[in-house]
């Protein structure tokens, strides 16, 4: 196990048993061992800045742990980043082990999720705060990590229903992080997956293993982030070619 992850979990360990004594605010699982393998400095912890709770401030730098809907970051970033460093930090689960429990929280299954989570996720987020993406004060971080999902079964409500919802999720090691100070910094995620100096959405599908809406979503961005520019057509698919690259 990673030696910060490892010193997170004893840190949590520690702090929850104190904290239930008192009546502490709990946390899901996933988002406080972000918080602390982070930083085990409780002090630095859910800290006021400009009026606004963030999660981590520490070294004049601004934390934010998000798993999903990055719109509802937009009133806090219109306040920070004019004046502070702010980074989005974006656990992904890359790949999930999934426990699934019946109605006595006794564990019925066990199984790997056949689905690996790519760092290109993050595009469908990004989208969402397009218009914050050029702020230099704006940096991200992205942390891949191996994930043991609990479930439990419940009744199906509707033809959709998948029959289970979701209790908890723990990160049990980190796999690699991506850290993204500049724009330019989106670079180290198209060395990891071998694009081609010219490409396609459908290379981009290919190589990520995204969805079609997704991989139009990463094209989206890295065209706003003047990264990527049009060159021609291929197979009836627009053509594209990475700037400031050495072929």
């Amino acid at each position: 196990m990673n030696e910060k992850l490892k010193l997170a979990k004893e840190k949590i360990l520690i702090t929850n048993t104190t904290s239930k004594s008192i009546g502490t605010k709990q946390e899901k699982t996933l988002h406080q061992t972000i918080k602390y393998y982070l930083t085990l400095n409780e002090e630095c912890h859910e800290i006021k800045v400009d009026k606004k709770i963030v999660d981590i401030y520490i070294d004049n730098q601004i934390y934010e742990i998000q798993t999903q809907g990055f719109d509802k970051m937009r009133d806090k970033l219109e306040t920070l980043l004019p004046n502070h460093n702010l980074t989005i930090v974006f656990p992904i689960a890359h790949i999930k082990t999934i426990y699934l429990t019946n109605e006595y929280g006794e564990i019925v299954s066990i199984r790997k999720s056949p689905k690996k989570q790519s760092p290109f996720e993050i595009f469908k987020e990004l989208y969402k705060i397009k218009q914050y993406l050029l702020y230099e004060n704006l940096h991200l971080k992205i942390i891949m990590f191996l994930s043991e999902e609990y479930r439990d079964m419940v009744k199906k409500k509707h033809a959709r229903s998948k029959g289970y919802r979701r209790l908890d999720q723990v990160v049990s090691d980190i796999v690699c992080e991506y850290d993204i100070y500049e724009k330019e910094d989106f670079n180290t995620l198209l060395d990891s997956i071998n694009l081609p100096y010219e490409f396609t959405t459908a290379d981009i599908k290919k190589l990520t293993k995204v969805s079609v809406k997704t991989s139009a979503l990463v094209l989206n961005i890295l065209l706003y982030l003047n990264l990527v520019e049009k060159v021609g057509s291929k197979n009836k698919y627009i053509l594209y070619k990475r700037k400031n690259q050495n072929v």
